[in-house]
């Protein structure tokens, strides 16, 4: 069995992943739409394009063209025309959704919360400054 860093955080991820779409089956969303639907409510005192998506998650236009429409079939956002610019088109949850949306939050933080179960907050601190510092690394390679 490789156990590699990249191993390592590969299967982490993975079965993160796993166990978030498990517990979110009721609700009919992936554990990525889940992402989306919270960077909505997290920030919903701005004005939120779908660019916003792109750069905060990484994912290609098509990717969260079609995550954006499967959540406004579910009617958990809804798109609107910004009032400053008519040419910009916003995302918001949609009325009906902030219950719904807030139980979603809570399945994603209750499965972030196991992973560190018995680790001590210095630890948590530390990984995640190592894990930032190694994401770092990784983007100097583009500009290599």
């Amino acid at each position: 069995m490789a156990t590699t860093i990249q191993y390592l955080l590969r299967m982490i991820s993975n079965e993160m992943k796993m166990k978030a779409d498990r517990l979110l089956e009721p609700y009919g969303i992936t554990q990525e739409q889940a992402q989306i639907l919270r960077f909505i409510f997290e920030h919903e005192d701005k004005a939120i394009t779908q660019n916003d998506f792109l750069e905060t998650f990484q994912l290609k236009g098509a990717t969260v063209s079609s995550t954006l429409t499967s959540l406004k079939k579910k009617k958990l956002i809804e798109h609107y025309v910004d009032e400053e610019d008519t040419r910009k088109k916003l995302v918001g949850l949609s009325r009906t959704a902030y219950k719904e949306v807030r139980d979603i939050i809570e399945i994603l933080n209750k499965v972030e919360s196991a992973i560190f179960d018995g680790i001590p907050e210095a630890d948590r601190a530390a990984l995640k400054s190592i894990l930032m510092t190694m994401h770092d690394n990784l983007q100097e390679l583009d500009e290599m």
